[in-house]
């Protein structure tokens, strides 16, 4: 799942998805939810890829992206998770 604080991260730079190595360069996601201002900045954006939730909680996906601690910390803990993006 998406919200507007995902926005405000990549608007800033803190996410790039750079350094992803699956679904390189984009922010990949199942559902969103947030503002009107948020659908429409998401709408036919090439930097987000929906997905089924089959492929986005699928392990083996989340372990080839080498993102498994990042991925944990924010189902964890919500939007607690925000703050370890801002510190990448």
């Amino acid at each position: 799942m998406i919200s507007d604080g995902v926005v405000n991260l990549m608007k800033c730079g803190a996410v790039t998805n750079v350094n992803k190595k699956v679904d390189k360069g984009v922010t990949v996601a199942s559902f969103a939810t947030g503002t009107t201002a948020f659908y429409e900045y998401i709408d036919h954006n090439p930097n987000f890829l929906f997905k089924r939730v089959d492929y986005t909680n699928d392990p083996f996906i989340v372990a080839k992206a080498g993102l498994y601690g990042f991925y944990k910390l924010v189902c964890g803990s919500g939007f607690a998770g925000d703050r370890f993006v801002q510190n990448l």
